[in-house]
């Protein structure tokens, strides 16, 4: 009752009713906060029936002696008050259930994005990522530090390419081991999912396609070599192909094949991103780390086919390659 009263007469003798006031009712312990400009609820009545007693006078002007009044009032008031003070705590914390509410519900029916469709067979599994880098045959067992440190090992392109998807899976948060093609052993891709960068040059990308559909070769000819991508069910109608003699600044044209499956050898979801050329290999990379040239790819998959190959073709300009695009598709 004296911390009630000591309240009350702080805010009457200082005029401070233009700020944020505390009340403390009778029978209740909860603070009650009156914000400027907002009706007091009728908080002065257990004031007057606290300093009623000592206040009231008999008919001569004496202090009239007898029982205090019971603050039976306070038993009325004091459930107004934490219905008052409720709403206080419940207006926030159902704002709270609810912005919660709604994220969640966004976030579970949002559409799917075409890097996830893709990439979640590897990133579900929690592991890290290997990732299987082409290397020419100039320089054969060699270790990744050894390979980086001679600048005849890696081609300008399988740099490049190595470069963006480093740079895509780190906007993942996803951790990855780096592998030349010659260091890397069966029990390196049993250990992790798998990404196979590079064609003619990663022993394990030929290794695989040979299962596919579509394949990789090199072909002589009398007159020239070419490099091409075809299909096994019908090799001579559905072909991909470029020369062995043109150098990179001198190609117009480049392919590439893309894949997605699960290796029943290793157990372990696979992605291959494989030119024909060095341009090839940087296209397929790009094409599967952007959300808008993968939607091409998303569209021409029938539902529930979670294994996919697919050429992929790009103009070249002194050894640069244009934007990707999707030529023919495979799923199983």
């Amino acid at each position: 009752a004296e911390v009630r009263k000591r309240i009350a007469q702080y805010y009457r003798e200082t005029g401070r009713d233009d700020q944020t006031q505390i009340e403390v009712r009778a029978g209740s312990y909860v603070p009650i906060f009156i914000f400027p400009g907002q009706p007091k609820p009728a908080a002065d009545v257990h004031q007057e029936i606290e300093e009623a007693p000592s206040k009231r006078l008999d008919a001569n002007g004496s202090r009239a002696e007898g029982n205090p009044v019971e603050e039976t009032s306070s038993s009325v008031e004091a459930p107004a008050a934490r219905r008052h003070t409720r709403r206080l705590y419940y207006g926030p914390a159902l704002f709270i259930v609810l912005a919660v509410s709604l994220a969640a519900g966004w976030f579970l029916l949002r559409p799917k994005q075409p890097l996830d469709e893709v990439w979640a067979p590897l990133f579900e599994t929690g592991q890290g990522v290997t990732l299987c880098v082409g290397q020419p045959q100039v320089a054969q067992n060699l270790s990744l530090a050894e390979s980086l440190a001679r600048g005849d090992v890696l081609t300008r392109e399988d740099v490049l390419a190595l470069i963006d998807l480093v740079s895509f899976l780190q906007s993942k948060g996803r951790k990855f081991n780096l592998k030349m093609n010659t260091s890397t052993t069966l029990a390196d891709l049993r250990a992790a999912p798998v990404v196979l960068v590079g064609g003619f040059n990663n022993q394990w990308t030929l290794r695989e396609l040979s299962r596919l559909r579509l394949q990789m070769e090199y072909r002589r000819s009398e007159s020239a070599g070419e490099f091409r991508i075809f299909d096994r069910q019908n090799p001579e109608g559905r072909v991909w192909k470029i020369s062995s003699r043109q150098s990179s600044d001198q190609q117009a044209q480049d392919y590439a094949l893309i894949a997605r499956f699960i290796d029943q050898e290793t157990g372990q979801p696979t992605i291959i991103a494989a030119g024909l050329g060095g341009a090839g290999t940087v296209a397929a990379v790009e094409y599967l780390t952007h959300n808008e040239q993968l939607q091409t790819l998303i569209r021409a998959l029938p539902p529930g086919k979670r294994n996919f190959e697919a050429v992929l073709g790009s103009s070249v300009v002194k050894g640069n390659q244009g934007q990707p695009q999707l030529l023919a598709v495979e799923s199983w």
